[in-house]
């Protein structure tokens, strides 16, 4: 069992975690940017430690020398911000830090949507009807190939991330390409990578 975690994420779900910790006898590490430093998370930790760099909880070095700095053996990200990061899983094991979560193998999987319901696929779970590529900016034409393909409505969708950002509806091919620039630059605003797939609607 681990002795310190380093909660890597602010809010709700660091404060679930910190009490999870504290019901088990673990000692807790908070992460906080200046304005969350009177928040719940930070009161409930054993230790708080101020995150100062502009990269904020998207900072994988910053947070592997807090936990190092304050001799956490297990890093748990919650969701959002780092936990998604298959590069951010390995940097902990490679520091000798566990990470509570998927290993990196399997959220490299997960990080990317078409690979991900390939592999859904693959393990026999059914899918809605999908693009097998992804369409990068200026890459209209072959996008709307591929609608037509599929057939209308079709949903445009970030390769990447979640929760629903980045996704547009596009009901028939005179609404496509609006959608798909709202899609793109949404990617592009929230994730940095303005890559889109199709799903059948």
């Amino acid at each position: 069992m681990f002795k310190k975690i380093l909660v890597a994420n602010r809010g709700e779900i660091a404060v679930r975690i910190l009490r999870t910790c504290r019901d088990l006898g673990l000692l807790t590490v908070a992460v906080y940017e200046r304005p969350d430093r009177g928040s719940l998370h930070v009161r409930l930790a054993d230790e708080a430690v101020e995150l100062t760099s502009p990269a904020g909880f998207s900072d994988a070095a910053a947070l592997l020398a807090i936990a190092r700095q304050t001799g956490a053996d297990a890093v748990h990200p919650g969701y959002g911000f780092l936990a998604e990061q298959a590069d951010f899983s390995a940097a902990c094991q490679a520091a000798g830090l566990a990470f509570i979560g998927p290993p990196a193998a399997v959220t490299a999987i997960l990080r990317d949507k078409i690979t991900t319901l390939t592999a859904a696929r693959a393990y026999g779970y059914p899918t809605l009807p999908y693009s097998m590529r992804a369409f990068a900016a200026g890459e209209t034409d072959a996008l709307r190939a591929e609608a037509d393909r599929l057939g209308y409505p079709v949903v445009i969708k970030a390769l990447i991330g979640g929760r629903g950002r980045g996704e547009r509806l596009a009901r028939d091919p005179e609404r496509l390409a609006e959608a798909l620039e709202r899609a793109q630059a949404e990617a592009q605003a929230i994730y940095a990578d303005p890559r889109v797939y199709l799903e059948k609607a």
